[in-house]
């Protein structure tokens, strides 16, 4: 961008990165940035990176042209031809690119770590890219770090990904997530582990169906959640949705694996309730149910709506397949 197009252009704020100083101190040693460093601004815009920009196109240009015959429609494989979903999005392809938790956020707000990551996908030619696991309230995240879909203010900066990956004719997804029990920890790469303490400044009490931990040595024990509780999280997810629906996205995935929130209210082993979100199958799977139909409510067709499940537990007594299957 030159220098003139700079300042004819409208200012947008971008959330910082690195995050903080404890997501710089906590990197192992192989990836910290060194002494002396010099990171960038935003707010330094080099005209040279308008002649950067330009032999870019350039090599594009002539690398698209140089493309001299087209595979006729019965040669080309069923994975690179478009798909329809029942909600009516139609996909380019058949690849699509699962959630990855980046752990690089401040405060919920994705930077332009997001964009280079995500875009990248969108250059490689998926027909479904979907952002990482945004949590939607502070304290359903994994950690401090993870991204966030609980402000207003959010999705700014989840806009401007959704529109540069469209540049390429790719859908844009997100998984809505709540960590319930599993909240409040280290992201996986920091050189401290486990579950960060509540009453540290980046830690705070995580939630549950019952005051039962993922793990006695390595999770904080949850608040049990009261019917209040529950169903703020419900409206929570909902007003999500309407934040994924105002940046774009054409797609939505609630995340109900892997342990956290939905996850634990699922499984007889985590939930103990004996409420109506407890005990029986029909209420256990009550709050998934609710939350599906409060996200239809603010991201209606044409945009996809999708669930994540872990299938089965693997333990006994615990989420089965057949569960599974009667769930779908």
């Amino acid at each position: 961008m030159s220098s003139s197009s700079s300042s004819s252009s409208p200012s947008l704020s971008h959330p910082p990165f690195p995050p903080n100083d404890r997501w710089l101190k906590e990197l192992p040693h192989r990836l910290t940035i060194g002494p002396g460093t010099i990171l960038p601004s935003y707010s330094d815009t080099s005209s040279s990176s308008s002649s950067s920009s330009s032999s870019s196109t350039s090599s594009l240009s002539s690398s698209s042209s140089s493309s001299s015959s087209t595979p006729t429609p019965s040669a080309v494989p069923l994975l690179f031809t478009p798909l329809q979903l029942k909600s009516g999005l139609v996909l380019k392809n058949r690849i699509g690119v699962s959630p990855m938790c980046q752990y690089s956020s401040d405060d919920g707000y994705m930077s332009d770590w997001h964009l280079v990551h995500l875009g990248n996908y969108a250059k490689g030619g998926a027909g479904l890219i979907i952002f990482e696991a945004s949590a939607v309230c502070p304290e359903g995240r994994i950690t401090a770090w993870d991204a966030g879909i609980y402000k207003d203010e959010h999705v700014e900066m989840m806009k401007r990904i959704v529109l540069f990956i469209k540049i390429y004719s790719a859908a844009a997804g997100i998984q809505l997530a709540h960590a319930g029990r599993k909240a409040s920890n280290n992201p996986p790469f920091f050189k401290s582990r486990g579950a960060i303490p509540e009453d540290d400044l980046y830690g705070w009490k995580p939630q549950g169906p019952s005051s039962i931990p993922w793990d006695e040595k390595t999770y904080l024990v949850p608040a049990e959640m009261t019917v209040d509780d529950i169903r703020l999280v419900v409206r929570q997810f909902g007003q999500a949705a309407a934040r994924a629906k105002a940046a774009g996205f054409d797609f939505v995935e609630v995340h109900g694996a892997h342990g956290y929130l939905i996850h634990s209210f699922l499984s007889p082993l985590s939930n103990k309730r004996e409420d109506d979100y407890g005990g029986s199958y029909e209420n256990r799977v009550k709050i998934l149910k609710d939350i599906v139909r409060e996200v239809r409510v603010h991201f209606p067709p044409p945009g996809a709506l999708s669930v994540r499940l872990s299938c089965v537990e693997w333990a006994e007594g615990g989420w089965s397949l057949q569960d599974t299957v009667r769930l779908s």
